[in-house]
C-alpha cells in the first residue's frame, strides 16, 4: 500500500495537469495533431470496425504506458527533492 503522502501527491498532479496543459502550447498542438490524425484514420478506415478497435486498443496501451512513465519521472524528481531537503513541508515533525 502506498503512503498517504504519495496518494496526496498523485491527486495534486491529477488536479494540476489540466492547468499545466492549458498553458502549454506544444502540448495543445500535439493534442490537436492526435485528434486530426484520429479523425483522418476514422474517415479512411471507419467502416473496418475490427481494425478501428485494434488501433484504439494500441493507442490506449501506448497512452497508459506514457502515463506510467510520466508518473514515475514525477515521483523520481520528487524523491530527489526530498533527499536533497528541498521540500521541507513534507517532512515529518
Amino acid at each position: 500500500m502506498e503512503s498517504d503522502t504519495m496518494e496526496l501527491l498523485r491527486l495534486m498532479l491529477a488536479h494540476l495537469r489540466p492547468r499545466l496543459q492549458g498553458r502549454d502550447e506544444e502540448w495543445q498542438a500535439l493534442e490537436r495533431k492526435q485528434q486530426e490524425l484520429m479523425a483522418s484514420f476514422r474517415e479512411t478506415h471507419g467502416g473496418d470496425v475490427p481494425l478501428l478497435e485494434e488501433v484504439l486498443e494500441m493507442e490506449d496501451a501506448w497512452a497508459g504506458a506514457g502515463e506510467r512513465a510520466c508518473a514515475a519521472h514525477f515521483f523520481l524528481g520528487l524523491q530527489m527533492g526530498l533527499d536533497l531537503g528541498k521540500l521541507n513541508y513534507l517532512r515529518e515533525e
